[in-house]
């Protein structure tokens, strides 16, 4: 658990809020630094061309054998596989009644 800039980890099952005793702290945030110096203005160069777009998925390539959905780019190239089994089982096991 995440809180003002520190980090919390429960001590048991249902702590309570966060900070109090079923919490444990795991860092604290440190006190700011010194202030830089001023940089000047225009040190960056110039702004380069907007780029092209990024592909966009157009299809899905189905494997029913091993519960996977493949996205099918617009640049043709296939992106990371949906492994799928585990929600199916979770909603298999949710939905027997």
């Amino acid at each position: 658990m995440a809180l003002n800039g520190s980090a919390f980890i429960a001590r048991k099952d249902d702590p309570g809020l966060c900070p109090g005793e079923g919490w444990q702290v795991m860092s604290i945030r440190g006190k700011p630094g010194m202030k830089g110096p001023r940089g000047e203005h225009g040190e960056r160069g110039q702004k380069g061309d907007k780029g092209d777009p990024g592909p966009v998925i157009l299809d899905w390539e189905i494997d029913r054998a091993s519960y996977q959905a493949v996205p099918i780019m617009s640049d043709g190239a296939l992106g990371p596989p949906l492994a799928l089994r585990g929600l199916f089982e979770q909603f298999h096991e949710e939905t027997r009644g």
